[in-house]
């Protein structure tokens, strides 16, 4: 294979609208992923990557998500606490048991409810919810 393998990556139509909605009412976005480097060349493709503050990857920490120290390091490189942090994820545990373990506010993205069980944790099955979540 000559080609580095590259996932199929959908970016819903309302992408950048959401996205640049959030980064200009001041939320802090960033990408935090269990890959060893960040996605920078991925995000700039796809005209995603003015929105996110920061990239994250378990590689570049020696940590991987559902371990405190990603998201210790994510929330260093938001300059956030974790209580006022939202971490939204696709992954019921590396994700969202992460998330709840190291104090921030977990989401659980699952737009096929491949988990119908959420643990009592906020779920959205669309990005087009996120506004609504954040109220």
């Amino acid at each position: 294979m000559d080609e580095a393998y590259k996932p199929q990556v959908h970016v819903p139509p309302d992408a950048h609208t959401l996205l640049s909605s959030l980064k200009n009412e001041g939320y802090v976005l960033g990408v935090v992923s269990n890959r060893e480097t960040p996605y920078h060349d991925e995000l700039k493709e796809l005209k995603l990557d003015s929105y996110f503050k920061f990239l994250l990857a378990g590689g570049e920490v020696n940590s991987y998500k559902p371990d405190k120290i990603i998201f210790e390091r994510a929330l260093e490189l938001a300059g956030t606490s974790a209580p006022e942090t939202m971490y939204i994820g696709d992954n019921y545990f590396a994700d969202v048991m992460g998330a709840h373990r190291s104090g921030l506010i977990p989401v659980l993205y699952d737009p096929t409810s491949l988990f119908p069980d959420t643990g009592g944790f906020a779920f959205i099955r669309s990005f087009t919810e996120l506004p609504e979540l954040l109220k």
